[in-house]
């Protein structure tokens, strides 16, 4: 079975994971929550980084056919209690190639019992280089492309301020391609309660 059926089959069991608990999320006993369901100790950071390492599996990415690991970072900067905007820098080679990709995202957050789950969606500047003998000297071909991505977060409470945060980004042009990443997360700079209140 192609990796593209399969990135079809994982992107819909996501949505229909992600989507579906938001209507029936309801505040763990003896802890409150904002409006937006989220533990008010998370909804009140307004800041974020991350280091983040994954696994990349292209599909019908000229000169891209191999898996390899990428590795990088994030900045989260909050728009509002349930929303932040993601810049994400990752990049990494294998056999040969070598992937950079640079996104830009809108992510929600949603109260998921004892997790909290993320659905995210942008658009991407992807730097591939892949070996071409036939066609440079230096036997390799660079390519620049634009896309877009979707995807989805869970999210592990480590500590006050560290979280264990698992992506699933499905991205789209040039090809396609699923990147399957896992990071530490460090959330900082909480709004103070006058910010909260004229959100």
């Amino acid at each position: 079975m192609s990796i593209l059926i399969w990135q079809r089959r994982l992107l819909l069991a996501l949505l229909v994971f992600l989507a579906s608990p938001v209507a029936l999320a309801q505040a763990p006993t003896g802890q409150p929550q904002d409006d937006s369901g989220l533990n008010p100790h998370f909804a009140s950071m307004t800041k974020e980084a991350s280091f983040i390492c994954g696994e990349f599996l292209p599909n019908a990415i000229e000169g891209i056919s191999e898996l390899m690991t990428l590795c990088g970072g994030r900045f989260g900067m909050r728009l509002s209690p349930g929303t932040f905007l993601e810049p994400t820098f990752v990049s990494g080679a294998g056999k040969g190639q070598r992937y950079t990709m640079g996104s830009l995202s809108i992510r929600s957050d949603y109260a998921l019992d004892d997790f909290i789950g993320s659905m995210f969606a942008g658009g991407d500047i992807h730097y591939a280089t892949a070996p071409n003998y036939l066609v440079t000297p230096t036997g390799e071909e660079t390519r620049i492309y634009a896309g877009f991505h979707v995807g989805g977060a869970i999210w592990w409470e480590l500590n006050d301020v560290l979280y264990l945060r698992t992506d699933l980004k499905f991205n789209f042009n040039p090809g396609n391609s699923m990147l399957v990443m896992l990071g530490i997360v460090m959330r900082f700079d909480p709004a103070s309660q006058n910010d909260q209140g004229n959100q």
